[in-house]
């Protein structure tokens, strides 16, 4: 224990120190954290209290792990999610994970509200499920153990070794050469879904998929011209191409369906607005941003308010 605060220290430390400049954000930077937490990770599951609600999650995940324990895990983007999930009636979570964004969502749903969390990972489905009983929340969300794609049918998934739940992709290439193996499931739409569950008009969507993200929107198009859902999107070129689509579609989809685009600038701390040129000139980068689409003025406003 005494070496996992050490550990924890120095993590926290060398984020103070290279907040609001850009090696806070660069990919090796997250790479060093996970490696010093890794180090003295105890191995199994945890608990730990984050942004109001409680998580158990598995410590082999040291991307997930080191941001829980030390508090940084996606705050900005979970922080405006949370924000949004409270004045929205439907959300869509496209990649559930162990659960994180569907229980921090549906903690600040308003009355009557509904998340509907899609995860075809079973081993991600347990801790999803978990989660949300333990929070209480099972009866505001709707857990579907499907992927969400372009068409219904079915889609392989290749699982990220060493317990890595937020790597496994339909992407062979960004789960790399140490794959604990593949296995096919059921993929639906976003647009049949809604429409088959009577689940329009649909508030807010949370993708991300790693590097499936085109494939999923494309299956949503009519829920994002007829219902304009804020969406949340990560914008990953590299992912994007492994999965064989290029970024420039994503920002078509982005910029063709939605007034305002947002980019969260971790490292500044601040969402700001941000031009398709400008995400244009970093397809070449292995790094990725998350984005906010936004048409609806409450919405924006949300946004606009110091994270």
């Amino acid at each position: 224990m005494r070496k996992e605060h050490a550990a924890l220290a120095i993590i926290r430390v060398s984020r103070r120190l290279f907040s609001h400049t850009r090696v806070h954000s660069w990919p090796v930077t997250g790479y060093l954290y996970r490696k010093v937490f890794g180090l003295v990770a105890p191995g199994g599951d945890r608990t730990s209290d984050y942004l109001g609600v409680t998580l158990t999650y598995p410590t082999e995940d040291s991307a997930i792990a080191a941001g829980l324990v030390g508090g940084y895990y996606e705050r900005q983007e979970l922080t405006l999610y949370s924000r949004l999930a409270g004045v929205s009636k439907t959300v869509l979570d496209a990649g559930g994970n162990i659960g994180i964004y569907a229980c921090i969502g549906a903690a600040q749903l308003p009355p009557g509200g509904r998340l509907v969390t899609f995860e075809p990972v079973p081993q991600n489905l347990a801790y999803v499920r978990r989660n949300l009983d333990q929070n209480g929340l099972t009866d505001r969300v709707e857990v579907v153990q499907t992927a969400l794609g372009p068409q219904p049918g079915t889609v392989v998934i290749h699982l990220a070794a060493g317990g890595f739940t937020g790597s496994h992709s339909v992407a062979r290439a960004t789960v790399g050469a140490d794959s604990s193996g593949s296995l096919t499931v059921p993929m639906a739409t976003i647009d049949d879904y809604v429409s088959e569950h009577g689940l329009s008009p649909v508030d807010l969507i949370k993708v991300d998929v790693e590097g499936f993200d085109i494939a999923v929107l494309r299956g949503a198009l009519r829920t994002l011209r007829t219902d304009q859902p804020t969406l949340l999107v990560e914008y990953a070129p590299a992912l994007l191409r492994n999965a064989g689509y290029d970024p420039v579609d994503l920002l078509e989809i982005i910029f063709s369906s939605y007034e305002h685009v947002l980019l969260i600038d971790e490292p500044r701390n601040v969402v700001r607005a941000v031009e398709r040129v400008e995400l244009a000139a970093m397809a070449d980068r292995k790094n990725l941003v998350n984005l906010v689409a936004i048409n609806r003025s409450d919405h924006l406003a949300l946004c606009q308010e110091p994270l």
